[in-house]
């Protein structure tokens, strides 16, 4: 578990004994409860799409549910993460649906790129500067 989803469930965890009681391990973690009503912690809630819609509002911003794998598979590849790790977490069974699900993005393209040619730049100094020390080397007069 990640430190950010402790740190959530904490939170979620303080709300749900503040608003409901005590937790019991029966209980559902999201409650259901009608418009006028209390939680009802004994049957889970019926749809997440109001709350999603209510935070999406709050937050001020446009999002769709199924925009959600898109941003995550996007964000994993960019960040490096091997393939086979990116299908096991997606629950994909091909390398062809990971990549109509990652999006990388024209910077990440740019960033990749510079990496690669620093890395051929630092190994193509790195060859000169041998030339130019073997050489110097060769140009040095003995003395005994």
């Amino acid at each position: 578990m990640t430190a950010n989803l402790r740190a959530v469930l904490t939170q979620h965890a303080a709300w749900y004994e503040s608003n409901i009681g005590p937790i019991q391990p029966e209980w559902f973690v999201f409650p259901s409860r009608n418009r006028f009503g209390p939680f009802d912690p004994t049957t889970p809630v019926g749809s997440l799409m109001a709350p999603w819609y209510t935070a999406l509002k709050q937050a001020k911003v446009k999002c769709r549910p199924h925009d959600l794998p898109h941003t995550f598979c996007t964000k994993m590849a960019e960040a490096g993460v091997p393939e086979g790790t990116m299908l096991d977490m997606m629950g994909h069974m091909s390398t062809a649906m990971l990549r109509r699900y990652s999006h990388v993005r024209a910077q990440a393209r740019r960033e990749a790129m510079d990496a690669v040619e620093a890395r051929y730049n630092q190994k193509r100094v790195a060859k000169v500067s041998a030339k130019v020390d073997s050489s110097e080397d060769e140009q040095k007069p003995v003395t005994h």
